[in-house]
């Protein structure tokens, strides 16, 4: 029973710290013009083109996708953890979780990442939202090139999004940081 319950705080642990990470969250997508940048793991600078709409309804369409990307996280990640404690690893096996870092994980925030960039940022405001975008996308990176560190990050509720809520409280992203 200790256990199940230390698995489930740990789940909440991450998640609250993902979801603080994630409202920071949001970038461009490499096949679309809006924004320049690699859905596979780019370090290269983020540019965000222009949209048409205001920081305020910017904002409104922004939030629901950090939200989704939150939930869709927090509940992949908690399948992965029952899993893992329904079936451990052998020492020897990568564990579920540094797997689910390398690949789930980047892809729920590359999508959330595209969607952002798809809107477009308001005007004047570019390079606030694009670096909040490579804030993102260089957490993704980290998470794929070292699930282990990133994995003790999370449970030590430190985070590798942490230079997002910075950037998405200054902005008025709540549900994004």
């Amino acid at each position: 029973m200790r256990g199940n319950f230390l698995i489930i705080r740990g789940v909440f642990v991450i998640a609250a710290t993902a979801f603080a990470l994630l409202l920071a969250a949001g970038c461009g997508d490499s096949d679309d013009d809006s924004a320049t940048g690699s859905s596979g793991g780019s370090t290269e600078e983020i540019t965000v083109d222009t949209g048409s709409l205001s920081k305020a309804a910017f904002i409104k369409k922004v939030e629901p996708i950090c939200r989704r990307a939150t939930e869709k996280f927090q509940t992949q990640l908690g399948k992965v953890f029952e899993e893992s404690g329904d079936n451990p690893r052998k020492p020897t096996e990568t564990p579920l979780e540094f797997e689910f870092y390398e690949d789930d994980f980047a892809k729920i925030y590359q999508t959330q990442i595209d969607e952002i960039s798809a809107l477009g940022a308001p005007s004047g405001d570019e390079q606030e939202i694009a670096a909040y975008l490579e804030a993102v996308q260089k957490g993704i990176d980290e998470a794929v090139e070292d699930p282990e560190a990133f994995n003790t990050a999370f449970l030590e509720a430190q985070g590798n999004f942490k230079e997002t809520p910075p950037l998405t409280a200054a902005y008025g992203l709540r549900g994004c940081s």
